[in-house]
């Protein structure tokens, strides 16, 4: 059984890798009764850093190369890129509208991120916390304030919150564009009480009042 710790924790690190990990296990017993035989693979994406450094000439390579956009994980990049940095944002939509190159964003405020994230989880409720909704909303207004001064296109990658796309439907750009998941219109953090690990995700699931808002919107 393969059993990857994949992107479980970024922010909150190998905590809550392993709690998803300890969780796979656990039901692995549950349903065979003996732990799974597993295999560890430990690696640096070096040219994951490589390529995500926001270097002009790096993005004309990746566009001429057949790339179609370019991601900005705002809560815990891969690669040494300064994503609090206005100008480092701003230069990198630039860079991206220059090769008509998309910029997909996940929507989560570092600082924000990195303040709640202080204390190790202990629970999947502790990381639900670490992830909260202020994140994506300093996210969003941030991001779009850097879009209006570059005129890049702007994708949104899977919003949780009503307000975060009432505020992108208010901008009235074309360039600016959004999605939400189905898991975030149809669960919501109750599901971590009982799923655990299969209900963990980032952005994390909402409260039941959040999901109901954004499925209505």
């Amino acid at each position: 059984t393969a059993l990857p710790f994949g992107n479980a924790g970024d922010r909150a690190g190998k905590p809550a890798q392993a709690l998803v990990f300890l969780g796979r296990v656990d039901d692995e017993i549950d349903r065979h009764g003996k732990p799974p035989q597993m295999a560890v693979h430990f690696t640096t994406p070096r040219r994951e850093r490589a390529a995500a450094v926001p270097d002009e000439r790096t993005v004309d390579k990746l566009a001429r190369t057949g790339a179609f956009s370019l991601k900005l994980y705002l809560p815990n990049p891969i690669s040494p890129l300064a994503v609090q940095d206005d100008a480092t944002i701003s230069k990198t939509m630039r860079d991206a509208l220059r090769n008509k190159l998309l910029v997909t964003v996940h929507a989560e405020d570092k600082d924000t991120v990195d303040r709640a994230s202080e204390k190790e989880p202990k629970s999947f409720s502790d990381l639900e916390a670490s992830r909260p909704p202020m994140a994506e909303k300093l996210a969003v207004s941030r991001i779009l304030r850097l879009q209006r001064q570059t005129n890049a296109w702007v994708y949104f990658c899977h919003l949780t919150l009503h307000s975060s796309l009432a505020t992108i439907r208010n901008t009235g750009s074309r360039r600016v564009y959004t999605e939400v998941t189905p898991h975030h219109l149809l669960l919501s953090k109750r599901s971590l009480a009982d799923r655990r690990w299969k209900a963990w995700m980032v952005p994390p699931l909402r409260s039941e009042a959040s999901r109901r808002k954004l499925l209505s919107a």
